[in-house]
């Protein structure tokens, strides 16, 4: 008797339920009889055909998601970019030129302090990323304000913990280039790879999951330095960004406060903020 082809391609509910029907009746036709919708028989064909079916798609999923080409969950194609060392970017931020001004000439500069916050009528946040100024003389001045809002997350490097080098921080969307690292109030330096780093190489990377929630990650003291036992870790960073950043002229229009440059007691002056250019630089993180 001539083996039936098999079709590679039936592999759903129904066909996968006449397949084993049809292989019923030709290879057991006196012994399995029960082919009647509320038979048991029934059930326990029916029941393999949705197991079959799932099995199907699951290693259709897993044949996709292993090429660039044809994966579609986000966590997979990072994966795959790490194959050949690439990182996805995250969002990035836009920046604005913004004219400040004071009512009348100070014999100071004026400073609008960095971390200044302004946030537009679209909820869209602002902030002053370095001290800009208003120099002495003048009633404006031309400053620049950066999307994004700050997190500072703090960890202690465990004692007696010899393999924990990682610390996830604690808000999603972190927007691309924004993270600094300090160790006991040292500034250490990202990299791509610890993989050349040395022993004594103040260094950490970042790695990010499909929320873009980055995972700091230091060396294990062959392939970058490790934290001494015990050590205070600050993480800055922004999050946010993305083209709600690129805003159109006058969203900001406003009014901060900024002080004068070494006048003691502190003296606070009204800078009112009005963008005659529209923001720029602000991305989607990459798809």
């Amino acid at each position: 008797m001539a083996v039936p082809a098999i079709d590679y391609t039936s592999r759903h509910f129904e066909a996968i339920r006449s397949s084993l029907i049809s292989y019923l009746q030709t290879n057991y036709p006196n012994s399995f009889r029960d082919m009647t919708e509320s038979g048991i028989g029934m059930a326990l064909i029916e029941l393999l055909s949705y197991v079959g079916e799932m099995l199907s798609f699951q290693l259709d999923y897993v044949a996709n998601e292993n090429f660039i080409t044809t994966a579609r969950d986000r966590n997979n194609v990072m994966s795959l970019g790490k194959l050949v060392g690439y990182q996805m970017r995250t969002a990035t931020s836009a920046s604005v030129n913004v004219t400040a001004s004071i009512s009348g000439i100070q014999l100071q500069r004026v400073v609008i302090p960095a971390g200044t916050v302004v946030v537009t009528a679209k909820g869209v946040t602002f902030q002053v990323i370095e001290e800009q100024y208003i120099p002495i003389g003048d009633t404006s001045a031309e400053i620049v304000f950066v999307q994004g809002e700050s997190q500072q997350d703090t960890f202690s490097f465990p004692v007696g913990v010899a393999n924990w080098k990682k610390f996830v921080l604690s808000v999603a969307g972190v927007i691309y280039g924004s993270v600094e690292v300090y160790v006991d109030g040292d500034k250490w330096t990202r990299v791509d790879s610890l993989v050349y780093a040395s022993s004594t190489s103040k260094s950490y990377t970042i790695d990010y999951d499909d929320e873009d929630r980055a995972t700091i990650q230091f060396g294990d003291g062959t392939n970058g330095q490790v934290p001494a036992a015990g050590a205070s870790i600050e993480v800055t960073y922004r999050t946010g960004g993305g083209i709600q950043g690129n805003i159109n002229v006058g969203e900001i229009n406003t009014t901060v406060t900024g002080y004068l440059e070494g006048v003691l007691p502190q003296t606070d002056v009204d800078v009112a903020l009005y963008n005659f250019e529209r923001g720029s630089g602000g991305e989607e993180r990459e798809t």
